[in-house]
């Protein structure tokens, strides 16, 4: 068991662990923000599925709290709609 006292922390060990993943990958989170840490995360995955196509990445979230807006953002863009933007943007990485 390893714990981090610091995001920043967190979110380094969390993106080189997915760099040198080599069998799967499983994130089980409450969601991923669409700020700069969710987007890093998002995107270190797609890379690591693009350049390992073998490796087995399941992202789990909740979808219903996903789909809710932040307070003052655009309903048309939640977490949700982000998310199928990125799986947009990406054809053939799934």
């Amino acid at each position: 068991v390893e714990f981090f006292y610091a995001p920043a922390e967190f979110r380094e060990a969390l993106l080189t662990r997915i760099a040198h993943a080599t069998q799967r990958i499983c994130i089980i989170a409450l969601y991923l923000e669409q700020d700069d840490g969710g987007k890093g995360i998002l995107q270190a995955l797609y890379d690591a599925k693009r350049q390992r196509p073998e490796l087995d990445v399941r992202v789990l979230v909740d979808w219903h709290r996903a789909q809710r807006g932040r307070i003052g953002a655009a309903a048309s863009n939640t977490n949700a709609d982000w998310y199928c933007r990125m799986a947009n943007e990406n054809p053939g990485v799934d």
